[in-house]
């Protein structure tokens, strides 16, 4: 059973199959690529159905993820989502991330686990059919359901903002979020500064116009 499905146990009577409904609802945004793209806007699901279903983009060099020639190939923004809420370092820790820009063939994430203990800049490529299925260095899969806990914009208050962030979403994808619970206990107290290593990843993609 679901993490979603174990909460209908707590409803009683008539609540019971709405909240099925709900749940079900969310799983499938969550889960299902085909209908993930069916949420594309035009130009891009045009993109994504002349592209490849791959792992690894055609012609890729340097570090899976971690080089902008060797970006993560994933089905749009809602497969960007996905993808990365599922992620976890070795050491457990999940990540809050956000889009700081880029361009059609290329996406710069930004990314912090929940702890701020470590920055990530990650490139992605949202014009394929599916999410790949190869691994950052140093990261693994969660094995469930994860709820979202990033977005593809920017804001400079990044991650102290994460609740505003999400009551202003589309009413369909705010029950897809993760609450903030994990994290906010950090919140106001210097946990998340970007550290001067992170900072001049950020300088360069600037110098490139890509951020």
């Amino acid at each position: 059973m679901s993490v979603f499905k174990q909460l209908r146990h707590r409803r009683l009577g008539k609540q019971e199959a709405r909240l099925d409904r709900e749940i079900d609802s969310i799983e499938r945004l969550m889960e299902d690529e085909a209908y993930q793209n069916t949420f594309l806007k035009a130009e891009m699901a045009q993109r994504v159905a002349m592209a490849d279903s791959v792992d690894r983009v055609l012609g890729a060099s340097g570090e899976f993820a971690f080089d902008l020639n060797n970006p993560i190939p994933v089905n749009g923004p809602l497969g960007a989502l996905t993808y990365l809420s599922r992620l976890k370092t070795l050491e457990g820790e999940r990540l809050l991330f956000q889009c700081l820009g880029g361009n059609d063939a290329l996406q710069v994430y930004e990314a912090v686990t929940y702890s701020g203990d470590d920055w990530f800049v990650l490139f992605m490529d949202l014009n394929h059919p599916r999410k790949s299925n190869f691994l950052p260095k140093g990261f693994e899969f969660s094995g469930d359901v994860a709820m979202f806990s990033g977005f593809v914009d920017e804001s400079m208050a990044f991650p102290e903002d994460y609740s505003e962030r999400v009551s202003q979403l589309d009413p369909q994808l705010v029950p897809a979020y993760a609450p903030d619970t994990r994290w906010s206990g950090h919140f106001g107290q210097d946990q998340y500064e970007r550290p001067l290593t992170h900072w001049a990843k950020l300088e360069a993609l600037l110098a490139q116009d890509l951020i």
